[in-house]
């Protein structure tokens, strides 16, 4: 009785002195000081029905252990962020087609953002809230929650779809429809499929499908952390600054169309709009009918099949549907039997997404789908092949890639790089392992230092996580691969090749002017690329590949100008994929933060659900935003909801139509 007497004053205390802290707290730990009596009432309630000195004695357990991780929280600089927290909304932008009760919100991976004060490094921490926000209960009353991640909220059940978060990292956003994604409750991100260790379809009653896999989502990428300063103590600690980031990554797969707006950003915020068409437009993009393997000598300008087949046709690997009648995996498919035409609604062929290249074999592999002939993606094989000497990119065989660019380590001024990259079709022992092709970088400097060079195989490249993937590894000086590429200078230079590859421009022999040259996109430096595919984005991909179809991204490619978000993960090189903004304490700012989830089907706006004709995003009214989706879809686009005057094209008359309907609607 003496020991859990002892036990209980000691839950105690560690509880009267956390609860003192915590409500004296700054933002970043906004709402802390009730949600901790809630979280200590509902132990007390779960323990203690199991009655006696058993429950006593595991509810003081249970609130011990809670008490001492927040006292580190609370009465150190360890985690503590003064910054001012960010408002996030999620918007249902749908234009009716969905309710905000078929609407889920997830948090997935990541946590709360923590700094190290020895050396300043962050980290993530799953146990502490992210944010708050007032959370509709069993009575309909509206309560403020702590929200973390790796948990999901119905957006109805959101009082006006807003969370305040203080910091979140290492992790991703989602919207899904139906419910929420059951899997990221134990910490697991959703599939897409389908490797690795992807089961589309039961087995046996003990291998369940993914419970994800006939569910729609997706995802919106999500930073929000403080900037982290060195004190006078010489420890470090999160400053009074937050910074935002946001982007839409298509990355993985397309499966809702998403969208991102700052309301009243602060001075300087970057890409403030970020605009994609509705769903279906964006699967009719991704879509291909037909393959390499299906007898085609190419791939055509779509490139991928997201439909279910029809009830007894053939269909591909990587199809995604909710129909249990039809199934999932038809081993050998090679070709979809009359396939949707490109007005076909999404409804009605029961899409649930196109899967990307990234988490795709780029060609069929026997081991892992056994009978599959079908080659979703092409390979890198013959531009590979095409850039190493005597190949059709390198016929005199002494093309070099120049890279230059500037990068620095946290908290330093970055310095800027150069360094030339050679595709060589021989053999290099690395770390005893011999390769058969590979990219030498050389003649590397950073600031005033030299570098050791850099070798990325050929094989590397191949694989899923080389090009498709953006994250090869590579050696350096010889060595053995590195087993997993840190963010770092290396990493960044081998990153300048696999984005240059991605967009065509490596070895590319179209002529374009910039900065007073003339002279073929081969020659020009990275740095210079990524500026030239800004002005003229119209040389990016095919533009820089007009006769050779797979030596580009051709996924990335088709989403081009139909969204600002990601195709592949370091499209970013060009600066236009992030949406960016810094909030310090005391600066008079007020920014939300919109997640827009938009339609599927190019439908008017129904004038009795408070939108109207050229409030494309659905926010209410017409702005600058809307505008960015009208010039996405300049040229012929039958009922598309940008065609204001219905002329089966988005022109002039349009871009006038909507300038005239600036303001809120009616």
């Amino acid at each position: 009785m003496r020991r859990v007497f002892i036990g209980g004053c000691a839950a105690l205390m560690a509880f009267a002195a956390v609860r003192a802290n915590a409500a004296s707290s700054g933002s970043g730990v906004l709402g802390w000081g009730s949600a901790i009596d809630r979280t200590i009432l509902k132990i007390f309630k779960s323990e203690l029905d199991i009655g006696g000195k058993a429950g006593y004695l595991s509810a003081m357990k249970k609130i011990s252990a809670v008490m001492s991780l927040l006292a580190v929280v609370f009465s150190s600089n360890y985690a503590r962020a003064q910054a001012p927290a960010v408002k996030i909304q999620f918007v249902n932008a749908t234009h009716g087609e969905k309710a905000d009760s078929d609407i889920w919100i997830n948090f997935s991976e990541g946590g709360a953002a923590v700094v190290a004060p020895g050396d300043g490094k962050v980290s993530y921490n799953s146990s502490l809230p992210i944010g708050t926000a007032n959370i509709k209960n069993d009575t309909g009353t509206y309560v403020l929650t702590p929200i973390h991640t790796n948990s999901s909220y119905p957006l109805d059940t959101i009082q006006h779809g807003e969370i305040t978060i203080s910091t979140f990292g290492g992790g991703r956003a989602y919207a899904s429809y139906g419910a929420g994604l059951s899997t990221i409750a134990s910490g697991i991100a959703p599939k897409i499929g389908p490797y690795p260790g992807w089961q589309p379809a039961p087995t046996a009653p003990s291998n369940p499908p993914d419970p994800t896999f006939t569910q729609r989502f997706q995802a919106f990428e999500l930073t929000i952390q403080p900037t982290v300063e060195k004190g006078s103590n010489g420890l470090y600690g999160f400053s009074n600054e937050n910074q935002a980031y946001a982007d839409l990554s298509y990355i993985d797969q397309v499966g809702i169309s998403t969208g991102i707006k700052v309301v009243n950003p602060p001075a300087g915020t970057k890409n403030p709009i970020q605009t994609s068409r509705n769903t279906q437009t964006l699967f009719n993009a991704v879509q291909i009918y037909g393959s390499e393997a299906a007898g085609a000598t190419t791939l055509t300008a779509l490139t991928n099949v997201v439909t279910l087949a029809a009830p007894g046709k053939d269909q591909y690997c990587q199809v995604a549907g909710s129909d249990p009648t039809i199934p999932y995996y038809n081993p050998g498919s090679t070709s979809i039997a009359n396939p949707p035409s490109n007005t076909s609604t999404a409804a009605a062929w029961n899409v649930v997404r196109v899967v990307g290249p990234g988490p795709m074999p780029p060609e069929s592999d026997p081991a892992k789908t056994p009978g599959a002939t079908t080659v979703v993606y092409h390979t890198w094989d013959d531009y590979l092949l095409a850039l190493t000497p005597t190949g059709s990119l390198n016929t005199a065989g002494n093309l070099v890639t120049n890279l230059a660019g500037s990068y620095g380590e946290t908290g330093d001024p970055a310095q800027h790089y150069t360094a030339s990259a050679t595709f060589n079709a021989g053999s290099v022992t690395l770390g005893g392992i011999v390769y058969t092709g590979y990219v030498l970088i050389d003649n590397f400097t950073w600031g005033n230092t030299q570098q050791t060079k850099l070798y990325v195989p050929f094989s590397v490249l191949k694989a899923s996580t080389g090009l498709y993937g953006t994250n090869p590894t590579y050696s350096v000086g010889g060595g053995a691969l590195v087993p997993v590429p840190p963010n770092n200078l290396q990493t960044r230079v081998v990153g300048d090749v696999v984005a240059g590859m991605n967009f065509g421009l490596v070895g590319s022999t179209v002529v374009a002017t910039y900065d007073g040259k003339t002279q073929a996109l081969a020659d020009f430096t990275s740095k210079d690329w990524w500026r030239i595919g800004v002005q003229y984005p119209n040389l990016l991909f095919g533009g820089a590949q007009p006769t050779n179809p797979t030596f580009y991204n051709t996924y990335a490619a088709k989403l081009q100008f139909l969204t600002s978000g990601y195709g592949f993960g370091i499209q970013d090189r060009l600066g236009a994929n992030t949406t960016e903004f810094n909030v310090t304490l005391g600066d008079g700012s007020n920014p939300t933060l919109q997640f827009l989830i938009q339609p599927d089907i190019a439908v008017p706006c129904p004038s009795d659900q408070g939108c109207c004709p050229g409030d494309l995003d659905g926010d209410g009214e017409v702005t600058s935003g809307d505008v960015g989706f009208l010039l996405l879809s300049a040229g012929p686009c039958p009922g598309c909801l940008e065609d204001l005057d219905g002329d089966g094209e988005v022109g002039a008359a349009d871009v006038s139509f909507l300038l005239l309907s600036f303001g809120p609607c009616s």
